[in-house]
């Protein structure tokens, strides 16, 4: 009897990993994501993801956004911009709901929209993305697909640093 139990929740599991993660929250906030790809501006940041560590020693005058050290920044175009956020929306929507590892954004991203300044942080690698918007941070898993192949060609485009 245990060992049907333990194969019947082995397989229920293995069945659960493979189904789409959907989260209501991860939805709402690609849909959300997907409204601002009409930011009147937009600028791209690379970012030094272990900048936050005690052992990363800055320069004093280093740049930062969101406390990590920028490598590089570009204004996107209004197409540009409509592309990486649709890629972003996308991402998040997609979400299996995986994450890996701890939070260590490769971009940066500073929208504004007709309700006021947008700040997210991504990182493709780890499958996240933070977004702060009025005050409230919101977190979000994601899909490393479209959002990764979209930004570093912005990057790439704008020739921002690589890491």
């Amino acid at each position: 009897m245990r060992h049907a139990l333990l194969v019947c929740l082995t397989l229920t599991t293995v069945a659960l990993a493979d189904t789409p993660f959907s989260s209501t929250d991860n939805v709402m906030l690609g849909n959300q994501l997907g409204a601002m790809a009409t930011a009147s501006k937009a600028t791209l940041y690379r970012l030094e993801p272990d900048s936050i560590k005690p052992s990363f020693k800055a320069p004093k005058d280093a740049r930062r956004f969101q406390k990590y050290v920028v490598l590089g920044e570009a204004e996107l175009t209004p197409a540009e911009t409509q592309e990486t956020v649709a890629a972003l929306a996308d991402s998040v929507r997609g979400s299996r709901g995986v994450r890996s590892g701890a939070f260590a954004p490769q971009y940066g991203l500073r929208l504004q929209t007709a309700r006021g300044e947008v700040k997210l942080l991504v990182s493709p690698e780890r499958y996240q993305l933070h977004m702060e918007r009025d005050g409230a941070s919101r977190e979000a898993l994601i899909t490393p697909e479209p959002a990764a192949h979209v930004l570093d060609g912005a990057a790439a485009a704008h020739k921002l640093p690589e890491l």
